[in-house]
């Protein structure tokens, strides 16, 4: 620290950065450059801020969720150490294969000074991908997914053009009184997705970290964070690219800082976990047993054919019969060809079953609002109850009914549901295939049939004794039996005498 220098015979020295002593004979001479300590010290942290399953976010229907996993700042740790306590929730959140993730990325200013991230990278575990046709991901400026020592990563450089512009900075934090204080902040997104490849039960750990950045000197030349000044790094609290170097340990990670608590700080009862160093940060999921059911229908002929034009609407229901909202039930369909000319069935409910909702009984009321041409519409709705069940860690459908009946040997329900504007029934068959029930209308079309009788009614103006008119009986004709009445009335001669 310090250094001697011989300068025409007489003696120097640089006393530590700003202090000089010049010897000359039995002088010395001291001078002290009075300059303010300048501090550079950026920040990272990271949090999920939606989950989207099946086209809708799943966290939106718990928004504490969502606020208790947002950094809360709290200014004792930077008046006990080198940065800022953040205090969030770091359980880890079920999910689903097939889930895309969002993370929010966070980065700080602590210092002093302005403050420039050229580069920030996220480290991707085994179970979740990165979605390449995420619209928030391109706008972010991710690169291609990278491997190093069998550790996928990413990296985005979407901050780094602001070094041209001062006004872009991450601005000095500021502290008035009373510890009241004004942080600058920039945040970067990242989707990810869970792998049908994820192993469930597993935690899926990424880690963050910012990879490149740095401050512009005095004489306007940038310092990067990686530089070295009297054996101290320029951020004063951490390094950049140390977390890969030092080992992800991905697998372990949330069972050591989150389940043991190995590094948590406690915090007017809340708490702190953090990073390798305060460059870097890690969000954990872990993936859930799921099971999927799915209720189907569709209407057929006499020839079990299936009917086009059949239009049918889905309600789930509570147990007094209220509408219950439900985005996995699609609440009207109709029958139609489809590319290859075929009429397929009808997803009318495909719904995930997991921890949250296995106790609970699902009913469903499905009404036929539209028929096709020539046929009867059915007079009363369906109604489906779905109870379930978890088995040695799997969820799945415990039974399924139709109109409170249950399924025979075969897993088949059959049940006559009354028909409008006739006194005709309909067959309904209701078949079961592991967490599938497929129900089907079979239901006869209205037929266009005109029969003709000849009978005498009078004589000579006079009314006959006995009438001939024919006696209908049309029950081989309802029961299928025949397709016509039978009309029953004399035939035999009737004598008349001549004018």
């Amino acid at each position: 620290m310090m250094n001697m220098y011989h300068i025409n015979g007489n003696q120097s020295w640089e006393l530590f950065r700003y202090i000089t002593a010049n010897v000359k004979g039995n002088a010395i001479k001291l001078s002290i450059k009075n300059k303010k300590t300048e501090t550079f010290d950026l920040s990272l942290r990271k949090s999920i801020i939606a989950i989207n399953r099946d086209g809708k976010d799943i966290l939106n229907k718990d928004s504490a969720e969502i606020a208790k996993r947002q950094p809360e700042l709290s200014i004792e740790g930077l008046q006990k150490g080198t940065t800022f306590y953040y205090n969030h929730d770091k359980e880890a959140i079920k999910v689903q294969k097939g889930d895309i993730i969002t993370y929010s990325i966070k980065v700080y200013n602590e210092g002093t000074l302005n403050g420039y991230v050229n580069e920030i990278t996220d480290y991707i575990p085994a179970g979740l991908e990165y979605v390449e046709d995420s619209e928030i991901n391109k706008q972010q400026g991710w690169g291609e997914v990278k491997e190093f020592d069998n550790n996928r990563y990413i990296s985005t450089q979407i901050f780094k053009s602001e070094q041209e512009d001062e006004g872009k900075a991450l601005k000095p934090l500021v502290v008035g009184e009373n510890n009241e204080f004004t942080i600058d902040s920039k945040e970067v997104q990242i989707q990810l997705r869970v792998s049908d490849e994820a192993q469930v039960g597993k935690y899926l750990t990424n880690r963050a970290e910012i990879t490149e950045y740095g401050y512009f000197d005095e004489m306007g030349k940038f310092v990067p964070a990686e530089a070295r000044e009297a054996d101290y790094y320029v951020d004063r609290d951490s390094k950049q690219r140390t977390i890969l170097m030092k080992g992800l340990d991905l697998d372990n990670w949330y069972e050591q800082e989150v389940v043991n608590e190995e590094n948590v700080i406690v915090n007017n009862n809340k708490k702190y976990y953090p990073g390798s160093e305060d460059d870097d940060d890690f969000e954990t999921v872990s993936v859930e047993q799921q099971g999927v059911y799915t209720l189907k229908i569709n209407k057929v002929d006499e020839n079990k054919e299936n009917l086009e034009g059949v239009t049918f609407e889905t309600k789930r229901i509570d147990a007094q019969g209220n509408v219950i909202e439900d985005t996995d039930v699609t609440a009207s369909v109709t029958t139609k060809k489809n590319e290859k000319g075929e009429i397929e069935d009808l997803t009318i409910v495909s719904k995930n079953v997991d921890e949250d909702n296995v106790n609970e009984v699902d009913e469903y009321q499905i009404v036929e609002t539209q028929t096709a041409e020539g046929y009867y519409l059915l007079e009363e709705p369906l109604k489906v109850t779905v109870e379930k069940e978890q088995v040695d860690g799997s969820y799945k459908v415990k039974s399924f009914k139709l109109n409170d009946k249950e399924p025979d040997e075969q897993g088949t329900i059959s049940i006559e549901v009354k028909l409008k504007d006739t006194d005709k029934t309909a067959n309904v068959e209701a078949k079961i295939e592991g967490n599938s029930l497929t129900i089907i209308v079979e239901n006869k079309g209205k037929i266009f049939d005109l029969s003709l009788r000849k009978f005498i009614t009078k004589v000579n103006d006079n009314e006959l004794e006995n009438s001939r008119e024919p006696q209908v009986d049309a029950s081989k004709l309802a029961s299928g039996e025949s397709t016509t009445a039978t009309y029953e009335h004399t035939k035999e001669p009737l004598l008349v005498s001549p004018k």
